[in-house]
């Protein structure tokens, strides 16, 4: 009975080893990385790095947040996919039409500490949202659709849905507030 028990557990495990590189792309493609990629990589990452790091501080002042979150949405976002990721040829970081509606969305807060919260909720928000459709597998709207309108259906609902968890003193039921310019 015991052989049958470590049988079954070896075989639990190695499915969820094999599950796991699939999910998580970096356990697959790290064991067999070798220096010669590591020095093109090391290449685009400077190449990569004089174009995305002004765009990031631009895109920081459009969505009317610190320059500081512009550096983070440009490098997290890199960091995370290379973890996460599956794609060696796919564009990540920020974007306008995400800082024009993070900053739409914030723009009638007070202080810089609730826009920075707001962002943040909305941001947390969105991500929780992609890896739920994500899980569900509805990657495909991405083919079926085009970006722009899945990015603005997705944080538009996001955005109407984070404003009364960073203004609990508002009234909930009052749908005429908007967050377009």
């Amino acid at each position: 009975k015991k052989k049958k028990t470590t049988a079954r557990t070896i075989r639990l495990a190695n499915m969820v080893a094999k599950r796991a590189t699939y999910y998580i792309p970096v356990l697959y493609w790290l064991p067999r990385y070798s220096l010669e990629d590591l020095k093109g990589d090391l290449l685009a990452a400077l190449a990569l790095s004089f174009l995305i790091i002004p765009q990031g501080l631009s895109y920081a002042s459009m969505a009317q947040l610190p320059a500081r979150f512009g550096l983070y949405t440009a490098f997290v976002p890199l960091l995370m996919y290379s973890i996460m990721g599956s794609s060696r040829q796919l564009s990540i970081g920020p974007e306008a039409v995400v800082a024009l509606m993070v900053g739409a969305a914030v723009a009638d807060e007070d202080t810089e500490e609730d826009k920075i919260s707001t962002a943040l909720v909305l941001g947390f928000m969105v991500g929780l949202m992609c890896l739920l459709m994500g899980v569900c597998r509805l990657g495909f709207f991405d083919g079926v659709f085009s970006r722009s309108l899945l990015e603005g259906v997705l944080e538009t609902r996001i955005c109407k849905q984070a404003h009364p968890l960073t203004h609990p003193h508002t009234n909930a039921h009052n749908t005429t507030h908007t967050y377009t310019h």
